[in-house]
């Protein structure tokens, strides 16, 4: 029987092989790509039960862990080129004008809508959810009026999806 490779060499191969790809192409999409496969692997790996965690697990405490982490944080002036920073920032921006707009006719109704994103956590299946739960509660806003009912249909919403 064959051993499946480990998921962190399954990544470092899928980043060579982004590589290949021309440079806009790798600038604009290449940290979407390789945060989909990871993504995926690692459902794959919880589904299968190939290597659970461990494929996952960074010595940090070695130099070789240091120096991924350390090349891992210096992607980082890239993430605003990311679609994901994209979707994030027009949600935002979603967000900031429902609370501006509430504000006047239903304190409550804002501050509910101010509270909001605490559904949206983590990464992978996790943020999927919360980011569902949250888009739901913005598309159920465009439906209600602004008053204190609405504000606890908020509530209630953002409870049940944090349950």
């Amino acid at each position: 029987m064959r051993r499946k490779p480990p998921a962190a060499f399954l990544g470092r191969v899928y980043s060579a092989f982004l590589r290949l790809y021309p440079r806009k192409f790798r600038q604009l999409y290449g940290n979407d790509m390789l945060e989909t496969f990871s993504q995926r692997a690692a459902e794959v790996a919880a589904r299968e039960g190939a290597l659970g965690r461990a494929g996952f697990f960074v010595p940090t405490a070695k130099l070789r862990g240091f120096l991924l982490l350390y090349a891992i944080a210096s992607l980082r002036p890239w993430r605003r080129l990311s679609y994901r920073h994209r979707r994030e920032m027009v949600l935002i921006d979603r967000w900031l004008a429902r609370i501006a707009s509430a504000a006047p006719s239903s304190y409550d109704l804002a501050l509910e809508i101010a509270r909001c994103p605490r559904l949206i956590k983590g990464y992978g299946d996790t943020h999927a959810r919360g980011m569902k739960s949250f888009t739901a509660i913005m598309d159920v806003l465009d439906r209600i009026e602004a008053n204190d009912e609405a504000a606890d249909t908020v509530r209630k919403l953002a409870d049940a999806a944090l349950d």
